[in-house]
């Protein structure tokens, strides 16, 4: 199938400008967001437990939200940057920190996504395919945030990788 008219046009001048980088991202999200758009009418499962389900779910947006905060929430999505950009001032180096959860598990950020993901009271397939391929990216994404902190801050994020688990503590 292929698309046609002012879109189609649009789209193609945006990503012939566009970085290889900037393309493979676009066309991850461009296919997740269709694969979970598109009505896939069976049901993987049903869960009998519709509150403790949506409110796993519950619990896992309020880790993620409650997450950003302990490691500053403004900073993480560029807020402090713009600012810091605005008013003519430098933007200080990050620090190395393990404020609250991230004394237990070393990414509570990802761990709050995947709950949310997962813990639904009605699991279709679109659903189950979006929690799968969006569960494969978040790995991935810990693969290459990992190797980055590793060279951002050393032997200091090394200890802390052997001592604290990735997302399950004690176990994972």
């Amino acid at each position: 199938m292929r698309a046609s008219g002012r879109w189609s046009r649009s789209n193609q001048r945006t990503t012939a400008a566009m970085s290889p980088l900037n393309i493979r991202d676009r066309l991850c999200s461009r296919t997740i967001v269709t694969a979970c758009a598109t009505s896939l009418p069976a049901s993987a499962w049903s869960s009998a437990l519709l509150r403790k389900s949506t409110a796993g779910g519950a619990v896992g947006w309020l880790l993620v939200l409650y997450s950003t905060f302990l490691i500053s929430h403004f900073e993480l999505f560029g807020l402090t940057q713009v600012v810091s950009h605005f008013a003519g001032r430098m933007v200080e180096p990050m620090k190395f920190k393990t404020p609250g959860l991230y004394r237990l598990i070393r990414h509570p950020i990802y761990l709050g996504f995947i709950i949310a993901f997962w813990c639904t009271p009605m699991m279709t397939l679109g659903h189950l395919l979006f929690a799968a391929v969006t569960t494969a990216y978040i790995f991935v994404g810990i693969y290459l945030e990992e190797r980055d902190l590793v060279t951002m801050f050393g032997d200091q994020y090394r200890r802390y990788r052997e001592k604290v688990a990735m997302l399950v503590p004690g176990i994972f």
